[in-house]
């Protein structure tokens, strides 16, 4: 979406993904039109900026998302522009579903910068100074790798666009690595971490200040108060350990039923689970054969 201009003057647009890709008569050209127009454009401008932002926001496992020559493929009347990866020349179209986010989002970015300064200056009016990017799932279709890089390679987008410009991002996820990554990023004086629950009739969406704590690992996350597991394990697994500990809770556990807790610990748990000890000395105890 975009919103330029003044009072009567302001435009607000929304589009489908179908039209950032391919373009929407009179509002946006698209990703395809307008990154083959930049990149022939005699100054090259904003396709530096868009090559920049693409840079800062590329996978840590496949190289930097650089931009070759458009090229034309079956079934397509228009030249589809193409990414140089360290395995070969790649149209848009067939990217991954990860390289197609970030490079929609890139474009988005880059593209809404540019229309602003552009039907501000046929206004003859002063560029604005503030950007509001709003992100829901930023995880999506991302490998961890990239999950673990993504909002920091965002919050360098804002030196790319402008000096002059400040940008907020308002990002949702459910990624314990989004959550990880932010730890040497957030400020307490400027950034907010939110949570939306249900109240306790479950009828209505609660959003709720949370204290933004670093808690390290990927783990802790998972089993801290924002994401709230029990276990940072499968449910067979996290079954089976609750099992394990009422029985070391009970004066006098029955063996048979040790067995048969040790047995499916077996089939849960990886051989190097920090549980295990806690385990085997009582499941010794009550005659189970390691």
């Amino acid at each position: 979406s975009k919103n330029y201009g003044i009072g009567a003057n302001q435009r607000t647009s929304v589009f489908s993904r179908q039209q950032i890709w391919n373009g929407f008569d009179g509002q946006i050209e698209g990703l395809i039109r307008d990154w083959c127009k930049w990149q022939n454009a005699p100054d090259k401008y904003p396709f530096e900026v868009f090559k920049e932002v693409l840079r800062v926001m590329s996978p840590p496992d496949l190289g930097i998302i650089e931009p070759d020559i458009p090229v034309r493929i079956p079934n397509e009347s228009k030249e589809i522009p193409t990414i140089a990866f360290p395995y070969g020349i790649v149209p848009i179209t067939n990217a991954s579903a990860g390289v197609q986010r970030v490079l929609t989002l890139s474009y988005l970015i880059v593209w809404a910068w540019y229309e602003h300064k552009e039907n501000c200056k046929l206004r003859k009016m002063t560029p604005d100074s503030r950007m509001v990017i709003l992100i829901d799932e930023l995880e999506a279709h991302l490998h961890p790798k990239w999950q673990r890089t993504i909002l920091p390679a965002l919050m360098q987008v804002q030196k790319i666009l402008s000096d002059e410009l400040q940008i907020q991002f308002i990002v949702a996820t459910h990624s314990p690595l989004i959550m990880a990554s932010a730890e040497t990023l957030f400020d307490d004086e400027v950034d907010q971490l939110y949570q939306i629950k249900l109240d306790k009739d479950q009828h209505n969406a609660i959003l709720e200040t949370e204290e933004f704590i670093q808690y390290g690992q990927v783990n802790a996350w998972l089993t801290s108060p924002i994401f709230n597991l029990n276990q940072a394990r499968s449910t067979d697994a996290e079954r089976a350990i609750n099992a394990a500990k009422r029985l070391q809770l009970q004066e006098e556990a029955d063996d048979h039923e040790v067995q048969q807790v040790h047995n499916e610990l077996v089939r849960c748990l990886a051989q190097n689970d920090a549980f295990w000890p806690r385990w085997i000395y009582f499941a010794e105890e009550h005659g189970v054969v390691l």
